[in-house]
């Protein structure tokens, strides 16, 4: 089967596209034909072979999340049958092979049967990104009278988290460095949008847009952003981080003066049961209509590691898709 792999730890320069044998399942897994992957950053932290989260053997073959058709099951899976269509999110998984390969062996308690309604590039599109925005919505504890901002919204997780918080709160605003971000971000249900507040006067720009402080903010990159979120933040508000990339210097005060609560999240602390729990809640939204799968652009298998050398910088509207199975499939 084709696949893309690499010998050692580091960067997407590393990555290969080789042809190796396919995999066989074992107890309790599940092997899947892959049609598309969905990229994720996660996939270049764990590239780099230090990532706190998952530390794989070599050689490596990238990929968390992803859709296909399953192919064969291992001994004792009793609730997926052969030719069903699923997705699939390997990042809580003991066992993944990884999903930029024609095929994928994967533990089966993270699979999932495909909603008749989605393709199979919205099917990748899931995963990581919506268990993400589904957590970080819950640890905001969100209400109906809340006004929040989702900092750094035009991505895969800020897609997901706009939609999930149109649906619990009166006012939602996202931001995006671009007029395409922001217009989807509005598309998506959002009251409005605007630029990321770095390359704003902060509160002057805000009180033309919010009808109050922002009660909630869900931050995507911490590490730029944290400071100005704490200048926006209303009285006793939240900030749910959910991404960061380095270090931040913040002072105390700041945190004090608003008596702010920050909290973050790490789906790899998900519990089973609460990773089934979320999920189960994921899929009878997309079954409702209620959650759309964002899908960015799509690339053939064999541009991956090209794509992947970008993934961090280019402002995307969605989750980027690799199309590894027939043409037909995204």
């Amino acid at each position: 089967m084709r696949a893309i792999q690499m010998e050692q730890f580091g960067g997407p320069e590393h990555l290969q596209l080789v042809d190796i044998p396919i995999p066989e399942p074992g107890p309790g897994q599940v092997r899947i034909q892959v049609m598309t992957a969905g990229l994720n950053p996660n996939d270049l932290y764990t590239m780099k072979g230090d990532y706190a989260a998952y530390i794989p053997e070599l050689p490596y073959m990238p990929g968390y999340d992803g859709s296909g058709i399953v192919d064969a099951l291992g001994e004792g899976v009793q609730f997926l049958k052969q030719g069903e269509r699923v997705f699939f999110t390997g990042f809580l998984a003991d066992v993944k092979t990884g999903s930029l390969a024609e095929y994928i062996v994967i533990d089966a308690a993270v699979v999932h049967a495909l909603p008749e309604e989605l393709t199979f590039a919205e099917g990748a599109a899931l995963g990581i990104p919506t268990l993400a925005a589904y957590q970080a919505v819950s640890r905001a504890q969100l209400r109906s009278e809340d006004v929040v901002l989702i900092h750094g919204t035009s991505g895969a997780v800020g897609s997901y988290a706009v939609q999930l918080a149109s649906r619990r709160s009166k006012y939602v605003i996202g931001t995006s460095s671009t007029k395409k971000g922001r217009e989807s971000i509005k598309a998506w249900g959002a009251n409005d949008a605007i630029p990321h507040l770095q390359t704003l006067q902060a509160e002057a720009e805000l009180e033309k847009h919010l009808p109050q402080a922002p009660d909630v903010i869900i931050e995507m990159l911490a590490d730029q952003n944290l400071n100005q979120d704490l200048d926006v933040l209303a009285l006793y508000g939240n900030i749910v981080i959910v991404g960061a990339r380095g270090e931040v210097k913040i002072a105390p005060r700041l945190i004090m003066n608003k008596e702010a609560d920050i909290r973050g999240i790490a789906i790899a602390n998900l519990h089973p049961e609460v990773y089934q729990s979320h999920m189960e809640a994921i899929i009878n939204l997309l079954k409702a209509g209620e959650l759309k799968p964002i899908v960015g652009a799509v690339y053939p298998l064999a541009k991956a590691p090209e794509v992947y050398r970008t993934l961090l910088e280019r402002p995307a509207q969605g989750k980027i898709i690799i199309a590894v199975g027939e043409a037909e499939a995204c």
